[in-house]
């Protein structure tokens, strides 16, 4: 099976949206991640 490929974009309201393509696959997914919490 190929590697998939990924791409990173950025929406006009700053969301980033990752997406990777794997041809030898028939489904799709979604996943979510919140970035969040404190530096220190």
């Amino acid at each position: 099976m190929p590697a998939a490929s990924y791409h990173v974009s950025t929406l006009p309201n700053g969301l980033r949206v990752a997406t990777a393509e794997m041809p030898a696959c028939e489904s799709i997914s979604v996943g979510l991640w919140a970035g969040a919490g404190g530096r220190h």
